[in-house]
């Protein structure tokens, strides 16, 4: 009778372990919050799922969008801030900025103007993110108005991401842009810039996963993702889909 029961109980170790290597076969989606800039590009986006798949996290569709309700139902979600995160999610992979640096806001002018105060910056030409971004409307806003500074609409451009901030402001187009401070240490070293003023510090984000999804399919898409970095030459179309001040995730 102890061998039968030994038998049935070895059976059943078999059964459960041969049910966890075979992972579902239901396709992921993957969310990307953009508030925080991105590269919205059709070939950028198919080259990532092509990526991903060839590395077994079989993400079906991906959808770049500024806080919507996909967010509540998609596989998985990249999130740029450690913000509040659906219930029903665990974190997958955690974003490590370019060069380790903190991240904050800061806001920069071309070096030539001579500028080392907000006061100076009131009504002039400046390039800010969507309103939804908090490194890139928000704090810096609420630092402006701290100093007393006002933009009126026809003297504030509207950007997708920090590289188009930058470019705007190294062609004169705009007086101030408003840039993540890993970026903006890192180009206005090269550019001769300088930054007036930073916010306070935010925590970065990264990405989740639903707790429900199968845990081979959550381990072939943390392996996958971890083995993304920008500062490799083949993953950089990759990562333009996040902020340019993601380096790769952990």
């Amino acid at each position: 009778m102890n061998h039968i029961i030994k038998l049935l109980i070895l059976v059943s170790c078999l059964i459960s372990y041969e049910q966890q290597l075979i992972a579902t076969d239901e396709p992921l989606s993957l969310y990307i919050e953009t508030s925080e800039g991105s590269t919205n590009s059709k070939r950028r986006i198919a080259s990532l799922k092509k990526y991903l798949n060839l590395n077994h996290c079989k993400v079906d569709t991906i959808q770049l969008d500024i806080k919507s309700d996909s967010q509540k139902t998609a596989s998985l979600v990249f999130f740029p801030l450690n913000e509040q995160i659906p219930p029903g999610y665990q974190q997958l992979v955690a974003i490590k900025t370019l060069n380790n640096e903190s991240l904050s806001a800061s806001i920069l002018v071309r070096g030539s103007t001579g500028i080392d105060n907000l006061a100076a910056l009131a009504n002039t030409r400046v390039a800010l993110l969507a309103p939804q971004s908090t490194l890139g409307y928000q704090l810096p806003v609420t630092m402006f108005k701290k100093a007393g500074v006002v933009h009126h609409d026809d003297k504030i451009t509207q950007v997708d991401n920090n590289f188009a901030a930058i470019s705007l402001l190294l062609h004169k187009d705009v007086f101030t842009s408003v840039i993540a401070t890993p970026l903006a240490k890192k180009w206005a070293v090269a550019n001769d810039l300088t930054i007036v003023a930073t916010s306070d510090e935010v925590l970065p984000g990264g990405i989740w996963v639903r707790s429900d999804i199968d845990k081979l399919d959550t381990k072939a898409c943390r392996e996958a993702f971890r083995s993304m970095s920008r500062s490799y030459s083949k993953d950089r179309k990759l990562m333009t889909v996040f902020p340019y001040w993601v380096e790769k995730f952990n």
